[in-house]
């Protein structure tokens, strides 16, 4: 439910934000608009899921639980539109950490009521009150405190509900392609599972299945925490090309950095996690240097997407998701015949780096791309600590065990950090000053970098 309504409408208020400062303070109705086009893609997805509801699990007069999970999720989705434009509202003129907190406090809350309702014997009600893990989110006490956080700190003028068919034409027109971007990227990262239940074993899938989410948890929370900052500076930069390239540089030199060594130590890793996780995970230690590729080149496919919307060029986005969808339709049902799990990994780091080389395409269009400075010192320090690892460690006598595994990434973590230190610590210590100050600057005191350093 929330893929479909996923019209980048956030990212459209963040695109056009020179206009919304103009207009908010004239009391344009743009602010309107675009909070009704919200409502009207809310409630049609909300139309849609009453009806899959009622057509898959209503029987005898009476609502089967599936059904009523799906209405109540999609209930609560329909609340959680109204949050929308005031969010995006509060991301442009950077009120991250207030947006933070309310995050934090909101998924607190979430676990908090889902682990006691669950403890009461309430069930699958848990889930849907308070959620689990990432999908606390879309719960009712997160959405709850999430919009009346948000509407309380950033309360919009919407009434009355109004379009103004220019800009509700520019909208559209940009989350049109936001959409079917969000619905091929959906397909390609969740395709492998459709296919392998035909090639492979119940056990092999699963054996997949588990490694392929403890591989893309250190990415997607990378992204998540970088993101939530970068496409509101792209946006706000988006008409200087030298600006939006330094910003750029500087967020793909922190998603490498910290991804990178992420990937590799779970990779040396990969039999301490697997003796750790116990006799059900056997076998699954070669997988994770199948997908290493796939976790190392996500964030940064999904941040050069972010800048693509920022400028606008939204179609762009979809044009590289479109081959990544053909390649997957092939690759992947071609490597579970031929050979079988490792195949479906190996045609997943092909659709990364198909991913990879197409945003890198279209962002040459809009900045200067400075691939040595983003990949040559990590490089260094990655097949630094890699050597070490390999030569220096077996001679460590250590079981497979937590000890295991806390040496080994600690060493991993210090060769890399000091090989990396060596090489550029001037240009960390400028990132790091720029991280600082773009986290406590409010609202509009934010400013991005402003030349390279």
């Amino acid at each position: 439910m929330a893929n479909l309504s996923q019209f980048g409408l956030i990212h459209s208020l963040l695109h056009f934000q020179d206009d919304v400062d103009r207009f908010v303070r004239t009391d344009h109705p743009f602010v309107r608009t675009h909070f009704t086009i919200s409502i009207l893609i809310a409630s049609a997805v909300f139309a849609i899921s009453v009806a899959f509801a009622f057509l898959i699990d209503y029987e005898n007069r009476s609502m089967g639980w599936t059904g009523t999970a799906i209405l109540t999720l999609s209930g609560l989705y329909l609340l959680r539109s109204l949050s929308i434009t005031p969010e995006a509202l509060l991301r442009k003129d950077f009120e991250h950490r207030n947006l933070s907190l309310i995050h934090g406090l909101g998924t607190i809350a979430a676990l908090t009521g889902a682990l006691w309702l669950a403890y009461d014997g309430y069930g699958a009600w848990s889930l849907i009150v308070g959620g689990w893990s990432t999908f606390s989110a879309f719960s009712a006490i997160y959405v709850v405190i999430f919009a009346v956080a948000v509407w309380s700190l950033r309360p919009v003028r919407i009434w009355p509900l109004q379009i103004d068919r220019e800009w509700a034409g520019k909208i559209v027109a940009f989350g049109v392609w936001v959409w079917l971007s969000s619905q091929l990227q959906n397909f390609v990262w969740f395709y492998d599972k459709l296919v392998m239940p035909y090639f492979v074993s119940a056990t092999d899938l699963s054996l997949y299945e588990n490694t392929w989410w403890l591989m893309q948890i250190p990415s997607a929370l990378i992204t998540h925490i970088i993101m939530n900052y970068t496409v509101t500076v792209y946006a706000k930069v988006k008409n200087d090309r030298e600006k939006l390239g330094v910003v750029y540089t500087r967020a793909a030199t922190l998603i490498v950095r910290v991804s990178a060594p992420a990937a590799l130590i779970l990779v040396l890793n990969a039999d301490p996690i697997v003796a750790l996780m116990g006799p059900a995970w056997a076998g699954s230690a070669p997988i994770f240097i199948w997908l290493a590729p796939y976790a190392f080149l996500r964030p940064l496919i999904e941040d050069g997407f972010g800048l693509l919307w920022a400028v606008g060029r939204t179609r762009e986005t979809a044009v590289v998701l479109t081959i990544q969808t053909g390649i997957a339709l092939v690759s992947v049902p071609a490597g579970a015949y031929l050979l079988g799990v490792r195949g479906v990994a190996y045609a997943v780091g092909l659709i990364a780096l198909t991913g990879g080389v197409g945003v890198c395409l279209c962002l040459r269009r809009q900045i200067d791309l400075e691939l040595r400075r983003i990949f040559l010192a990590p490089a260094a320090a990655l097949i630094g600590a890699g050597l070490v690892i390999v030569y220096l460690y077996p001679s460590v006598e250590l079981a497979r065990s937590a000890t295991d595994l806390v040496a080994k990434t600690g060493l991993t973590t210090l060769v890399y950090l000091s090989i990396l230190w060596i090489a550029e610590k001037r240009y960390l210590r400028t990132i790091w000053t720029e991280i600082r100050e773009i986290m406590a600057a409010d609202g509009a005191d934010a400013d991005p970098p402003q030349t390279p350093s």
